[in-house]
């Protein structure tokens, strides 16, 4: 009964992707020391390190307003001045590598990961 099932069959699977379309995620930069200095709705002076994902609220009086979705100051308000030229310190530009590509052989039950054999 094995030799029917693990056979030189093919097996199609059906793989739906969907896209979701949302906001540019903005970074806080890497800059020469690591920390960006920004200031909270009360105007505390707070310093947030470098790669820190945030969600742009608004822009007035010469200063972005975002809320940063992860780390210590999660969900909290903050701003931080615009640049002398008018620009924003806050970087989209942010490279992701894909983690790990696996395939999976059912004949040969082989699991390899990023050309590492698992059995």
């Amino acid at each position: 009964m094995s030799r029917l099932f693990w056979g030189k069959r093919t097996a199609i699977f059906e793989v739906t992707l969907e896209a979701q379309i949302g906001e540019i995620e903005r970074y806080t930069p890497d800059t020469e020391d690591g920390w960006l200095v920004v200031q909270d709705d009360q105007g505390v002076r707070l310093s947030l390190p470098a790669y820190i994902l945030v969600r742009l609220t608004s822009l007035e009086n010469s200063r972005e307003y975002f809320i940063p979705s992860e780390g210590t100051h999660r969900g909290e308000l903050l701003s931080a001045p615009l640049k002398d030229d008018d620009s924003s310190y806050l970087i989209s530009d942010i490279k992701h590598e894909p983690a790990i590509s696996a395939e999976y052989s059912i004949s040969e039950k082989i699991l390899c990961l990023t050309e590492r054999n698992i059995k």
